[in-house]
């Protein structure tokens, strides 16, 4: 089984090398491939007050020391999914079995990392696998359980192949006959939080308030609002609202 990562990282400097470290291990000892990263600003940011901190050039270091096997950083304000799909259709091309989307916010252990790859060792009948994200919020001292993304994909079987990237972390397959499939409608598996469950530091103070406007650009909706008169991030209690549902539970560590 050949594994590929994309790592996507933009303006997280001071996490890009606890984030990668793991991975930059994992490839050391065998247990995964490639790691093909991606830095760039995605076409949101275009007006926004982004300014670069040294993520990318950090990033460009690492593939001098071979630690990252290749590197995109062009071109710039592109969409989201067409910038991850730069580094999918590299995997692709040096025949990785399986991709796994990781993100500069995102903290895998190298015994995360061990155990998820075991547990698809031993669920092999998959397309593709989610993972249980701790999401970190506000200060970084509390978070909220229930974000379980796709996170690792199968490339090729006897009758589909993975295709391309339609919509930021949405992939799609292909059949023999160029027929596309949508993932969401394949045979899928959630890696137990006893397996691994990942520290995200998702939505802080920090950085909340570039990824709001983003968000709201993106999408147009958001379930956390900036607060610019107190500069800080919050629950939006109107979109929850709106939706119908109660404001995630938060906890708080020990």
């Amino acid at each position: 089984m050949k594994i590929g990562i994309i790592y996507c990282a933009y303006n997280c400097f001071s996490y890009v090398k606890e984030s990668l470290s793991s991975f930059t291990e994992a490839k050391r000892q065998g247990l995964i491939n490639q790691i093909s990263a991606v830095s760039i600003p995605f076409a949101e940011y275009f007006d926004l007050n982004q300014i670069k901190d040294g993520t990318t050039n950090l990033l460009i270091h690492l593939h001098e020391r071979t630690l990252i096997d290749k590197i995109f950083t062009e071109p710039n304000y592109i969409q989201e999914h067409k910038a991850r799909d730069l580094c999918l259709q590299y995997l692709k091309s040096v025949d990785c079995d399986i991709i796994w989307m990781v993100d500069g916010d995102e903290f895998y252990s190298i015994e995360d990392i061990k155990n998820i790859i075991n547990f698809i060792n031993n669920n092999p009948n998959y397309y593709w696998y989610s993972i249980n994200f701790k999401n970190y919020i506000f200060d970084g001292k509390q978070w909220i359980d229930g974000f379980c993304p796709p996170r690792i994909f199968k490339t090729k079987s006897n009758i589909l192949n993975i295709d391309k990237y339609y919509w930021d972390n949405d992939l799609a397959y292909k059949d023999k006959d160029d027929k596309t499939f949508n993932y969401k409608l394949l045979d899928n598996l959630t890696i137990p939080k006893e397996v691994a469950y990942i520290k995200h530091l998702t939505w802080l103070h920090e950085n909340g308030k570039l990824k709001y406007e983003y968000q709201i650009k993106h999408f147009g909706y958001c379930g956390y609002k900036w607060n610019y008169d107190e500069n800080k991030l919050e629950f939006d209690k109107d979109f929850y609202l709106k939706i119908r549902q109660e404001l995630p539970t938060i906890y708080y560590e020990n």
